[in-house]
């Protein structure tokens, strides 16, 4: 089984004690939890991950930023088919019409002299010529000078990651707060986005995306935080299907899941608890999962066939849903037998 990136790398940038603007709480625990994510979950090698942030190896500083950045992309050791990671957490302003993130040393009076413009970030990880480029940008933190009329980034962002290809997720709309949650130490977008690598809840980058956006309100209500939306640029519609979250170790165990959910279903229709028919079906949408992640209905006729297997759906009531379904699928005009894999 290959791996679906020859490697893995990833550039970490937290800042707390802002010189010139509100200090922040718990962005370098963003990236401390998240440096130890990657490493332990998705298999990403220790030398592979660059982090910035006080206390960590390198200071969240606007020179060394630029400094130890610039070297690692252009070192010549990212290639097309890798992956690369860009995160980052701290405050993000909006002048002019431009966006900028701000290292620790960044002036809201000199934003264009001491901010990280993000479309020179995103003309710096442009430069290493990988395919795959994924950042995250919780960078809309509590409002810098106080006053709720300071514009967040956003629009030029969107734009500049459309333009360049670059799957990008926003903790929150322009208008919006990214919160940290004190009781957690982390924000909200961070946490969930923890989550969903620690507790192997998705795999692409339309899972995670799908994710966030359920979660993080929920998140926020559960704290009593104001709303928060979270969103993310996936361009063109198939790069949803990027296994940007893979783990080989993980997969692994899928697979060994799903061998031993065609043995169960070789013991149900050795008993006579399955027809013929539905046994083919069942093994068919199980090797079809073994190959790639399903959707639409084959995703659901895989959800029902686990259910079978442990026990928690009977034999007749699989029967029944997938009659059920079958009679839905004839009356849209689609065939049963649409099963095809995301490509």
């Amino acid at each position: 089984m290959s791996a679906p990136f020859r490697q893995k790398w990833a550039i970490l940038l937290g800042v707390t004690d802002y010189q010139h603007v509100q200090p922040l709480k718990h962005c370098v625990d963003d990236v401390v939890a998240l440096r130890k994510a990657l490493l332990e979950h998705l298999e990403f090698e220790g030398n592979h991950v660059l982090e910035f942030g006080v206390g960590l190896k390198h200071a969240p500083d606007f020179a060394t930023f630029w400094h130890e950045a610039g070297g690692f992309v252009k070192s010549g050791s990212i290639r097309e088919d890798d992956l690369l990671l860009f995160y980052f957490t701290g405050h993000g302003i909006q002048e002019k019409g431009k966006d900028y993130l701000l290292p620790r040393d960044a002036s809201p009076n000199n934003l264009k002299q001491t901010g990280l413009a993000v479309e020179d970030v995103i003309d710096q990880l442009k430069q290493t010529k990988c395919k795959n480029i994924v950042m995250f940008l919780d960078a809309c933190r509590e409002a810098i000078t106080g006053k709720k009329g300071v514009l967040s980034i956003g629009a030029e962002s969107k734009t500049l990651v459309e333009r360049a290809g670059i799957i990008t997720f926003f903790s929150c709309d322009p208008e919006q707060i990214s919160f940290e949650i004190e009781d957690l130490k982390h924000s909200s977008f961070t946490y969930c986005v923890l989550e969903a690598i620690q507790k192997s809840e998705c795999s692409t980058a339309g899972e995670l995306s799908d994710y966030l956006l359920s979660k993080v309100p929920v998140l926020n209500q559960r704290f009593k935080k104001p709303p928060q939306r979270p969103y993310a640029v996936i361009i063109p519609d198939d790069k949803r299907n990027l296994p940007i979250l893979h783990s080989n170790a993980r997969r692994l165990d899928v697979l060994r899941n799903y061998d031993a959910t065609i043995d169960q279903l070789s013991i149900l229709f050795e008993d006579e608890s399955l027809s013929p028919a539905h046994f083919t079906l069942a093994v068919e949408v199980v090797s079809l999962a073994k190959e790639s992640p399903l959707q639409g209905d084959a995703a659901r006729k895989l959800q029902w066939i686990l259910m079978l297997c442990e026990g928690k759906l009977s034999p007749r009531a699989f029967e029944a849903v997938l009659a059920s379904q079958e009679k839905r699928a004839q009356h849209d005009g689609v065939a049963l037998k649409n099963l095809d894999p995301i490509q």
